[in-house]
């Protein structure tokens, strides 16, 4: 049979419930009653000895009675005072050696006195204890199951501490003023919160006797009872319950992934330095870096940077980046970027740019998903966030004209002043910071760097390869939606695109048909469009590839609206308003005439429909454009837009009736 740790009479907890043992069969088996229950039951000694050694049961510290049982809390001697160790140690000492002597009961007391002596003068205790204070020692050695914890003087627990001695009305006083004016947003300080007190205590006195008079709380009385209310139910009260769970927030496992591109992290930061233009060095702003990271192996597999604030195209320009070969390389980079193909799944967070159709589109033509994080909660995707900031922290803060992290740290240095880092620099030191330093630097969360983990997870289970990078754009482009006419598609304000295949369909189905598009912001020269029917893509051209060929959409935008800008100063608007005014009474003494035909012209000649110059439309005949060089590399000047424009053919006067 297997000996128990414990005896009839004992008490044990199993899994947090607590029993009292009321005798033990002669094969082991323990027969015990709940103690809040007082119900029975039945453990065998290979059970019981099991969940012992697995820490389901503990063995209470204290024997006796169910009744008398007093409830111990299990703790360790340095978790007590120095002094209260000391103590407890001395004690031991005393009740060591009348158990060396067979001492057993505190009945038998003819030669106690004389080893209480004997043990004092052997361990050097000036102090020589009483025969009583010994006697009672023993008790509670022996009434805790001779537990030598049991000893322990507990003088924490003397005094008042943890119990209030202000009055009970002063106490309900603090403890209103505290909840109601203390624990909400833009508290007052504590001192207020004091004279606030103050004034309801001496208003209270006005209706007591003078020996019934109560006494006011000290400022440290105060602070101490605010300190008694938890720091998470402050933090909750003062910042809201959103930051307090960030601040109290507790770091787990977190997700497990057991293979390279399971999970890829999205995120977009703005650079902590103004970028300079490359040709004329003038400062141009913050640039927006968009970055994916793969959380396996902690590799960086792409990222984008321009001047655009986040959209669906910065986050598919991005992952154009991860999934392709990062086979280009320059000059002063020494390492190997190894990191690409198609992600399991995507991790983003709830930015309108990654809500976007056009990235669940390309999505489920990758087949992969999209997880939108729960909103505030950044520790949901940590590896990208505590990237952003490290990757800050090791560029733009050492470049020039950095602007740190706040304007705290940034003092007055002046950003703008000492901006010199052009665009095309800031992405060369992205990239080799990328692939020479983050990548082959030790990585304390993984254990080793970030391109030994991915060659060696690489050997295990190879990322999914896009089946053809050259239709890869096809499938990350934005999509809108836009009707089909003689003119073709027309997109960006003048832009047409027509091909045979347009022409074609509209002769099949009818003039004018909705069609689905797919364009390029990086490149107006030519768009996609799904067939109807066979809901295939079909590459359509830009009708003047001359202008759009290779120019990005934004530039496009900037030259429409420098030329508009130039047409508009030629404009005459008081001119315009005075001939207006002066037709539209014309026309009203016209429609009052009495003669048929002269009414009908009055009609002819009313606006139907507000119209701008040339209907709402600055026609490329009408303007004659030297665009120069394109903007991709260099800069529009002032003078680049030459506008011509075409004289008005005099409106002839229309005959005034005399009458």
């Amino acid at each position: 049979m297997i000996s128990l740790p414990i005896n009839k009479g004992d008490a044990f907890a199993l899994r947090g419930v607590e029993f009292f043992v009321l005798a033990i069969s002669s094969d082991g088996t323990v027969l015990a009653e709940e103690v809040d229950r007082r119900e029975h039951r039945q453990i065998s000694s290979t059970e019981f000895m099991a969940n012992y050694l697995t820490g389901s049961i503990t063995l209470s510290i204290c024997k006796g009675s169910r009744q008398e049982r007093p409830k111990w809390i299990p703790r360790s001697l340095e978790s007590y005072s120095p002094k209260d160790q000391d103590d407890a140690r001395r004690r031991w000492r005393y009740i060591k050696g009348l158990l060396d002597v067979g001492w057993k009961s505190t009945t038998v007391r003819l030669p106690l006195k004389d080893a209480i002596a004997r043990i004092a003068a052997e361990h050097s205790d000036p102090a020589l204890p009483s025969v009583s204070s010994v006697c009672r020692w023993w008790r509670r050695y022996a009434s805790s199951g001779c537990d030598t914890m049991a000893l322990v003087a507990l003088s924490e627990r003397k005094g008042g501490r943890a119990r209030s001695r202000l009055p009970e009305t002063v106490e309900s006083v603090v403890e209103d003023e505290v909840t109601t004016h203390y624990l909400r947003r833009n508290p007052p300080s504590v001192r207020h919160i004091l004279d606030r007190i103050l004034l309801r205590i001496t208003e209270e006195n006005k209706w007591r006797e003078p020996h019934d008079k109560l006494k006011p709380p000290s400022l440290a009385t105060l602070y101490r009872r605010i300190s008694d209310v938890p720091a998470y139910e402050r933090a909750v009260a003062h910042m809201g319950r959103e930051a307090a769970k960030r601040r109290f927030r507790a770091v787990n496992g977190g997700l497990v992934t057991t293979r390279l591109m399971e999970r890829i992290e999205f995120d977009h930061t703005l650079l902590d330095s103004i970028i300079v233009d490359d040709e004329h060095f003038l400062p141009l702003g913050r640039p927006w870096l968009t970055l994916a990271i793969d959380a396996h192996s902690r590799m960086v597999c792409g990222y984008h940077i321009s001047f655009s604030t986040p959209s669906a195209h910065t986050v598919l320009q991005c992952l154009v980046h991860v999934i392709s070969p990062k086979l280009e390389k320059l000059d002063d980079v020494t390492c190997e970027w190894p990191a690409y193909g198609v992600p399991e799944q995507i991790v983003t967070d709830n930015g309108l740019e990654f809500h976007s159709k056009s990235l669940e589109d390309a999505a489920h033509e990758l087949g992969c998903t999209v997880q939108h994080c729960i909103r505030r909660q950044p520790e949901y995707k940590g590896r990208i966030e505590r990237f952003l900031g490290t990757l800050n922290r090791a560029i733009a803060h050492h470049a020039p004209g950095t602007t740190r992290s706040n304007p705290k740290e940034r003092g007055d240095y002046d950003a703008t002043k000492h901006a010199c880092v052009p665009l095309s620099a800031i992405k060369r030191l992205v990239h080799k910071w990328i692939v020479d330093i983050y990548g082959q630097e030790y990585h304390r969360g993984i254990g080793a760097r970030p391109i030994d983990a991915w060659n060696e997870n690489l050997k295990l289970h190879a990322p999914k390869a896009h089946a053809s990078i050259d239709s890869l754009r096809q499938h990350l482009g934005l999509i809108e939606t836009r009707t089909l006419n003689h003119e073709g598609i027309k997109l960006f304000g003048n832009q047409r695109y027509q091909s045979e295949e347009l022409i074609a369909l509209r002769k099949q189905i009818g003039p004018e048909l909705r069609l689905t598009i797919k364009y390029f912001p990086d490149d107006i020269g030519y768009i996609f469009v799904q067939h109807p029917f066979e809901r295939v893509y079909i590459r359509v051209n830009n009708t003047n590839p001359s202008y759009a060929e290779g120019l990005p959409l934004r530039q496009h935008k900037f030259i429409r609206q420098r030329l508009l800008e130039a047409g508009r100063r030629h404009v005459d608007e008081l001119a315009l308003a005075r001939e207006r005014v002066k037709l539209a009474d014309e026309l009203m003494w016209w429609a009052r005439d009495k003669k048929r035909a002269i009414r009908k012209q009055a009609n002819r000649l009313q606006p139907q429909e507000k119209h701008g110059i040339a209907n709402g439309k600055l026609e490329d005949s009408c303007l004659s454009t030297n665009l120069g060089r394109k903007w991709d590399n260099r800069p529009l000047q002032e003078n680049a837009f030459e506008v011509v424009l075409l004289q008005k053919e005099e409106v002839p006067q229309c005959p005034i009736n005399n009458r």
